[in-house]
Parts: structure tokens; C-alpha cells; sequence
């Protein structure tokens, strides 16, 4: 998905300078991590409806629906040349946000697993099985 990116940004062709790719590239990650610092704020606030300690299979799915249609905003960004930085900024927060899904919902999963204080045991075996 990066070299999707990378051709809708304008890298390769002889028109795009490459400053202005570069400018739009730090632009899309910039906005990719405010978005993900606003929603894990709102997460933590209870903003949010049912917290991840709660609930962790559903935010889990919430973090693979994210991801997988943030991948497919980037795959489709050099369908929209001119919209690059919207649409490929959109695919970073969502990104950011089925990261940060991911790791809260993992954590979660791991104390539930974890039985007789060995949390540290059940994270290592789940990290060496991805």
C-alpha cells in the first residue's frame, strides 16, 4: 500500500516536485497521528460508550474493520490524484485508530487469559505466535 501512495502522491512522474510530495507525505501523517491522539483521548474519557476492559472482542473487530478499510483507502488513493491528501490522511487516522484499538483490546484479552498473576507469561506465548 505504500507504493499506492506513493504513485498517487506523484512520485515517479515528472511533473510532481519532489518537495511538494514530500510536504503532502509528512501533512498525511501528521493529521494520521492527531486523529489517533483525539480518539484514544475520547477513548479514555468514556466518551465512547462501553470501555475496552469491558468489551474487548468487539473492540477488536472494531480495530480489523478500521485497518481493513484504511488499507483500501490507500490501495484506491491513486484513483483520486487530486484528492491525495484527504483521502490518504482519512486512511492514516484509521490506521492509527485500528492500531490503538488493537493493542487496548489485546491487553485486555491478555489479563482476561491471564490466570494466578502471569500476565507477563501470557503476553510473551500470544507474541510469539503472530
Amino acid at each position: 500500500s505504500t507504493q499506492t501512495l506513493l504513485l498517487a502522491v506523484g512520485v515517479g512522474s515528472q511533473t510532481a516536485a519532489p518537495a511538494a510530495a514530500a510536504l503532502n507525505w509528512v501533512m498525511k501523517d501528521g493529521v494520521g497521528q492527531l486523529g489517533g491522539v483525539l480518539f484514544a483521548s475520547r477513548l479514555g474519557s468514556g466518551t465512547m460508550g462501553t470501555s475496552v476492559d469491558s468489551d474487548p472482542k468487539r473492540w477488536r473487530m472494531a480495530s480489523a474493520l478500521c485497518m481493513d478499510g484504511a488499507t483500501l483507502l490507500e490501495i484506491l488513493s491513486p484513483l483520486f490524484p487530486g484528492y491525495f491528501l484527504p483521502v490518504a490522511s482519512v486512511a492514516n487516522v484509521g490506521k492509527n485508530v485500528g492500531f490503538l484499538t488493537a493493542s487496548a483490546s489485546r491487553a485486555a484479552l491478555h489479563q482476561s487469559l491471564a490466570s494466578g498473576g502471569n500476565l507477563g507469561d501470557v503476553t510473551a506465548k500470544a507474541g510469539s505466535q503472530s
